[in-house]
């Protein structure tokens, strides 16, 4: 019986953590144990992760001297992981009560180094209760299918993980979108992956975080995306598996580069003048590297655009947005990221 090491870092999540630690002390797979990184807690968690950690003998906490991020407090719980199988979740999430039994056992009968599960978002005040579906297993030989990398996400918890695929990864610290430079070059190595339609993972969405005014506030770590796709193109030169998925990994790269702009593109509280500069100095920094047309005539991004009304309308007023701030901003910046970030950090929240 494989041993599965579920790792859970937590940040101010005392209303939600109960659930979250409820899911994996009720497992049906008993073979588990729970490493959950503290990462300096301001509010009652750590009380509440040393009740559970003095009633469930498998589960060892953590605790960070310092708040150091997901990214680093993940890193401590691979270093502690003894498991077979790793599995991440985040504290304010929760799983099935099955979800281990049923990724283990899909592991083993396929020899599977990477086993995937439909995620349900659940929005606090309209829970539905899922449709029963027919279950389905689909085995992906990924280097025969390199196209289903552009399926992905970019996230990590709703996933079992062989040991052998991510000993040797690391998150990157202090940088928001971190699964996606975790999860991309694992996905390059893996030789059988399966993926089942059956929902094991619970993704909460709160009140405060789905609202589309939230969506219009500026965030100066969108930013981060830009090292976040630098950090996956070097891990996959490192593991020497670019050359072979470098097409794939430009597509999704152009797509991350696009999302920053269309993101950028709903900052209406920065004001109509300071938002065109900001567009224009972000469209300057990314035709360092692609041409715009040529960014958004990337496959990718043309597909999601043919099928994705709403998408296609972003695009349609981005293009519209950025010529205006062409016209508005003529002269080039010598640093323009730099002072995009001074534009989006001078914004008060």
């Amino acid at each position: 019986m494989p041993l599965v090491s579920i790792i859970i870092p937590v940040y101010n999540t005392e209303k939600y953590l109960k659930r979250c630690l409820d899911s994996v002390v009720n497992q049906t797979y008993k073979n588990i144990e729970i490493i959950i990184i503290n990462d300096a807690s301001r509010d009652n968690s750590k009380n509440i992760l040393e009740e559970y950690a003095k009633t469930y003998k498998n589960i060892k906490v953590m605790n960070n001297p310092s708040n150091l991020g997901v990214g680093a407090s993940r890193n401590k719980g691979l270093e502690q992981a003894n498991g077979d199988y790793i599995c991440f979740l985040d504290s304010d999430d929760s799983l099935k009560e099955t979800a281990i039994n049923i990724f283990v056992t899909l592991a083993l009968k396929y020899n599977a180094q990477l086993v995937e599960a439909k995620s349900k978002t659940i929005f606090k005040q309209n829970i539905k209760k899922e449709k029963d579906t027919p279950v389905t297993i689909t085995q992906i030989d990924i280097e025969k299918n390199k196209e289903y990398l552009l399926t992905e996400k970019g996230a990590v918890w709703n996933k079992l993980y062989a040991r052998s695929i991510v000993e040797e990864e690391k998150f990157p610290k202090n940088l928001i979108f971190e699964d996606a430079a975790f999860l991309y070059p694992i996905l390059t190595k893996v030789k059988r992956s399966i993926l089942t339609n059956e929902v094991l993972h619970f993704y909460y969405r709160h009140k405060g975080s789905i609202t589309l005014s939230n969506k219009m506030i500026p965030n100066e770590k969108i930013v981060d995306i830009y090292p976040i796709c630098e950090l996956i193109k070097e891990r996959c030169q490192i593991l020497g598996t670019y050359t072979s998925y470098e097409r794939i990994l430009e597509e999704i790269i152009k797509t991350n580069y696009l999302y920053v702009l269309l993101e950028a593109d709903t900052w209406i509280p920065l004001g109509f003048k300071k938002q065109m500069l900001l567009l224009n100095l972000l469209k300057q920094y990314t035709e360092q590297k692609y041409d715009y047309h040529h960014l958004i005539s990337a496959q990718v991004i043309k597909n999601r655009a043919e099928k994705d009304i709403l998408y296609r309308a972003r695009i349609i007023l981005l293009n519209e947005h950025l010529e205006l701030a062409k016209n508005l901003y003529p002269t080039i910046s010598y640093e323009p990221l730099e002072d995009a970030k001074r534009i989006i950090a001078k914004y008060k929240r």
